[in-house]
């Protein structure tokens, strides 16, 4: 279990951290450092191998090219500090609805890929697992800032003071290479401007110990830091899989249950299937979904079985009572759907439920197939309509007529809902209801 937990990674805030190019860019640098340092040597030897100052002019040049390699590392390492995530995510998964919209995306429309949904939910469990395991790690502490702000301020204050007083900081980068090239040239076998020399190996070196701390800090620093983290996850996960486990099989089984009572047999309490559902996790509530889901659509049109789709309704309620933050909406649409469909349906009901259900999905980009919902809300409100209950049945009113045509012209956006619409098969309602009120779908 701790392997496969191990190969999972954190989201960052750049997504070029493990980029090749930038490791390579890195061992490049380094690269040229070396080089660099060699040539300066080399440059030593050369210049000193006729005098008794060899020494000398190689511990000049060396001091002067490890002081500046230390400053530009200094602002290599201020410039290259990952910022870290306060809301950090094991998994990308945008928001929480991720464990459950495999299951939940497309059961509004009616048909769904059984093998690829099975797939994904196996994704999903060790998702949920890590995303309740993160969060946990994170009520515990927060990791500290202070390096961050503090390398944020002095990266400020350097570059704010490096414009204002650039002349000053030219003028002083002269006055130091002249003094410390004279005395580099008094040590000299040959003639040539030491001052020159003194300051090629300033810029070279501050490069050089710029890019070289920098992309470490960027390519590396950022690795050390999320490993650290991601050993107190796993420690986390491994203190919770067991629970989990028990909690989710309780989950389980109630559903199966629930779903596999015969005809007549008292359904289980709501609340003790809310309270288990409470306990257990995210990609379990998506797999229960979709059973219940999977029955709704495969015994509503069946006389003879369909009370196996009234079976779901308990599971369906006790999802709403878990889903306390109104995370997905879909668990409303398939109780509407339910309550519509049942052998004696409860359209008031169903009505209240797809109200509700067509009011999150407005406010849930995450929802994409949402017409068979507005088809199932302007049936519900046809067969509530006082009007057209009469025998013979009547007109609607203008305001009732034109809410429920608001309805089918939102569901006739898809063809195939669209043609039920005009001419269903099995139940004549709405074509009868527009035949009544000489409205059309264009």
């Amino acid at each position: 279990m701790r392997n496969n937990y191990s190969r999972l990674k954190f989201q960052t805030n750049s997504p070029n951290v493990y980029s090749p190019m930038a490791s390579l860019a890195f061992r490049s640098s380094f690269f040229f450092g070396l080089i660099s340092l060699l040539l300066l040597i080399l440059f030593s030897i050369g210049e000193g191998c006729n005098t008794k100052y060899f020494l000398d002019v190689l511990g000049i040049l060396l001091v002067t090219a490890f002081a500046s390699f230390a400053s530009g590392g200094i602002i290599g390492f201020l410039f290259g500090i990952p910022h870290s995530l306060q809301q950090n995510t094991l998994i990308s998964s945008n928001t929480p609805n991720s464990t459950n919209s495999v299951a939940t995306s497309t059961n509004t429309a009616g048909n769904t890929n059984d093998s690829s949904t099975a797939t994904a939910q196996k994704v999903t469990t060790t998702s949920a697992a890590f995303l309740d395991a993160n969060q946990q790690a994170k009520s515990n502490y927060t990791p500290s800032t202070n390096l961050e702000q503090i390398a944020d301020w002095l990266t400020k204050i350097i570059v704010g003071v490096g414009l204002i007083e650039i002349h000053k900081i030219i003028n002083l980068f002269n006055q130091f290479c002249l003094e410390l090239g004279k005395t580099l040239e008094h040590y000299s076998a040959t003639q040539w401007n030491g001052s020159l020399v003194i300051g090629c190996i300033i810029i070279l070196f501050s490069i050089e110990g710029f890019l070289i701390v920098y992309l470490w800090t960027y390519v590396y620093l950022i690795r050390i830091q999320e490993s650290m983290s991601m050993n107190d996850v796993i420690d986390t996960v491994n203190s919770k899989i067991a629970e989990t486990d028990t909690n989710d099989k309780i989950a389980l089984d109630l559903a199966s249950k629930q779903l596999g009572l015969p005809d007549g047999a008292a359904d289980l309490s709501t609340s003790d299937l809310t309270q288990a559902f409470s306990n257990a996790s995210k990609s379990v509530l998506s797999t229960i979904f979709y059973k219940a889901v999977t029955i709704r659509k495969q015994f509503w049109n069946d006389e003879a079985t369909k009370f196996k789709i009234e079976k779901t309704i308990p599971i369906f309620r006790a999802l709403i009572a878990t889903d306390s933050n109104f995370e997905f909406p879909e668990n409303y649409a398939e109780l509407a759907f339910v309550l519509k469909d049942q052998r004696t349906p409860d359209y008031q009901q169903a009505l209240t439920n797809l109200n509700r259900a067509i009011d999150g999905f407005q406010h849930n980009d995450r929802i994409v197939n949402k017409a068979m919902a507005y088809f199932n809300r302007a049936y519900c409100k046809i067969k509530v309509d006082p009007n057209f209950c009469e025998d013979p049945p009547a007109q609607s009113t203008v305001e009732n007529k034109k809410s429920i045509m608001d309805d089918l012209t939102e569901a006739s956006k898809e063809t195939y809902v669209k043609a039920i619409i005009i001419d269903d098969p099995i139940d004549t309602t709405i074509k009868t209801w527009m035949n009544l009120n000489l409205v059309t779908i264009s």
